[in-house]
C-alpha cells in the first residue's frame, strides 16, 4: 500500500467549502493544522501526458497516439478517426497549445457526452481569458462539428477555460491534470499551504500554523523568487485577477534588493506602504535615487550578466547581491549536476554559496523549490568529492520536504534515503537518480575533453 493511500480525501478532511460574494468559493480549516500536516489529497479528474507530441505531426493512427495505460474508451468514438487532425488543430490554438491539455479537454467532452452530470463540479469552477476560450470553442465547433458540437458552446468554453486556468503539472507523468478539489483553494503569494504531486495524485500540506476558520491558500503560479509586479502580472494574465494579498499590498519586495546609499550594510526593498526605505538606517531614497536604482535594474534586464564576474560587478553598484535578477543570472550559469563542472570547484563553491544565501534571504520560509536547490547542491557536492557537504545539503532538503510535502510521503522518504546513505560517486548518483544523470555524465566527459584540448593547446604554445 502506498503511503498516499491513507491520506484523507477532500470530503473526509477537517475543512469546509465556503462561499463569499467577492471571492466566490474557498476552503476553510475546521481544525487547526501544524506545519507538515497533510490536509487532504485529490486524484486527477482527467490527466494526460505529452508522450505523443513528437509523433503527432506524422502519426495518423489513433491507437499509437494514446499514452501508456490510456484506454480508447476515454475518447468518444467520433474523436478516434480524426484524432490526429483534432489534436493538431487544438494545439494550434494559443489558449490550448499543449497536447496534454488538448487530450484532457477531449476527455472532459467524452465524460459529458456519456453523462451530462459528470462535469457538474467542473462547471462550477471559474476561469480566466473567457473571450479567448469562446473564440477557441467557436473555431473547434466549426472545424469538427461531430466532436465539438456534441456539447453546448458554453460548456465547451467552460471546459477549455477551466483546463487552461486550473491544470496542474504532473512532472512524473510528463503532462498535466485537473484536480477539482484543489481548484477551490484561494491564491496567496505567501500561502499557508503547498501542494505536491506524484503520478496522478495531488496532496495539500500546511507549511505554517493554520487556525480554525482560516482560509487555505496556495501559490497558483509558483512565483518563486519573483518581484511583486511580476507576480501580480502573472495572476492577472493567467487567472484574471490582480493579487492584493499581504505580500503584494503591504510587504517589502524582498526580490528587489538595492544597496543603501546612506549606510554600508543597508538593503533597500520597495514597499507599497513605505516606499524605498533602508532596512538598517531606516532612511528613504530620494526620488532621484529611486530613479537611478530602477534604471540600473532595467539596464540589467536588457543586458543579462552571463558570468560570475559580470554578476559580481553588477552587485557592487546599485543592485544588492540578493536582487532577483542576479539570483536568476547565477541560476542560468549551469550550476546543476555534472554540467556544473564547466566551472572550477572554487568558483562553483562561491556561486552555490551565493545562490543559497540569496534564496534563504528572499524566501526565508519553507518552499518546494528550496528542496530542489538543496538536492541539486548535494549532487554537485558528491561530484566534487565533498561527501560531508552533500550530506548536509540532503539533510536540509529533507527537513524542508517534511514541511512542504509531509514526512511520510514518497518525495520526502526519497530524500531521507539519500540523507541516510549519501551517494559517494558519480556512478552512484546515476544509479540512484536514474537515466537523466547519464546525460550529465556525458556532458562532463565533454568538459573533460575540452580541458584536455586546452592542455594540448597550452603545450603547443610552449
Amino acid at each position: 500500500m502506498s503511503s498516499l493511500d491513507n491520506l484523507p480525501t477532500f470530503t473526509a478532511a477537517a475543512i469546509a467549502t465556503r462561499t463569499d460574494a467577492t471571492k466566490g468559493r474557498f476552503v476553510e480549516a475546521t481544525s487547526s493544522f501544524a506545519p507538515g500536516d497533510i490536509i487532504f489529497k485529490d486524484d486527477a479528474f482527467v490527466f494526460a501526458s505529452c508522450d505523443c507530441e513528437e509523433l503527432l505531426p506524422d502519426e495518423t493512427q489513433f491507437a499509437k497516439l494514446l499514452d501508456d495505460g490510456e484506454a480508447q474508451s476515454e475518447y468518444a468514438r467520433s474523436m478516434r478517426k480524426p484524432f490526429q487532425k483534432i489534436l493538431l488543430a487544438m494545439v494550434d490554438l494559443e489558449i490550448i497549445s499543449d497536447v496534454d491539455r488538448a487530450k484532457c479537454i477531449l476527455k472532459c467532452i467524452t465524460k459529458y457526452v456519456e453523462n451530462k452530470k459528470a462535469l457538474a463540479d467542473l462547471l462550477q469552477l471559474s476561469h480566466a481569458n473567457d473571450e479567448a476560450c469562446k473564440e477557441a470553442a467557436a473555431t473547434l465547433r466549426k472545424a469538427y462539428p461531430m466532436v465539438f458540437q456534441a456539447v453546448p458552446a458554453p460548456v465547451l468554453t467552460k471546459i477549455i477555460g477551466v483546463l487552461n486556468t486550473n491544470s496542474h503539472e504532473l512532472e512524473t507523468l510528463g503532462g498535466s491534470g485537473l484536480f477539482l478539489s484543489a481548484c477551490l483553494m484561494e491564491h496567496n503569494c505567501a500561502p499557508n499551504c503547498s501542494f505536491t504531486t506524484a503520478a496522478t495524485t495531488l496532496w495539500v500540506t500546511a507549511i505554517r500554523p493554520i487556525a480554525v476558520g482560516e482560509p487555505l491558500s496556495i501559490d497558483y503560479g509558483n512565483m518563486f523568487y519573483r518581484p511583486t509586479a511580476e507576480r501580480q502580472a502573472s495572476m492577472l494574465d493567467g487567472y484574471g485577477f490582480e493579487c492584493t494579498c499581504s505580500a503584494c499590498s503591504s510587504a517589502p519586495d524582498l526580490a528587489r534588493a538595492f544597496r543603501c546609499p546612506h549606510c554600508p550594510s543597508g538593503v533597500v526593498h520597495p514597499c507599497p506602504t513605505t516606499g524605498y526605505v533602508c532596512t538598517s538606517c531606516k532612511q528613504s531614497l530620494a526620488p532621484a535615487q529611486v530613479e537611478a536604482v530602477c534604471a540600473a535594474e532595467a539596464a540589467l534586464q536588457e543586458e543579462f550578466p552571463d558570468s560570475l564576474e559580470a554578476i559580481e560587478a553588477a552587485s557592487k553598484e546599485l543592485l544588492h547581491p540578493n536582487h532577483y535578477l542576479l539570483f536568476w543570472a547565477l541560476d542560468a550559469l549551469g550550476l546543476r549536476g555534472a554540467q556544473a563542472l564547466v566551472h572550477n570547484v572554487e568558483k562553483l563553491a562561491v556561486m552555490w554559496d551565493r545562490i543559497i544565501s540569496s534564496m534563504e534571504y528572499a524566501v526565508p520560509g519553507p518552499h518546494h523549490e528550496k528542496t530542489i536547490y538543496y538536492d541539486q547542491l548535494a549532487q554537485v557536492r558528491v561530484i566534487t568529492g565533498d561527501i560531508a557537504g552533500a550530506q548536509a545539503a540532503y539533510t536540509k532538503a529533507y527537513e524542508i520536504s517534511c514541511i512542504v510535502s509531509g514526512a511520510t510521503t514518497p518525495p520526502t522518504l526519497a530524500l531521507k534515503e539519500l540523507m541516510d546513505d549519501v551517494p559517494k560517486s558519480r556512478d552512484e548518483l546515476v544509479e540512484r537518480y536514474g537515466t537523466g544523470h547519464d546525460e550529465y555524465m556525458d556532458e562532463e566527459d565533454e568538459f573533460d575533453d575540452d580541458d584536455d584540448d586546452d592542455d594540448d593547446d597550452d603545450e603547443d604554445m610552449d
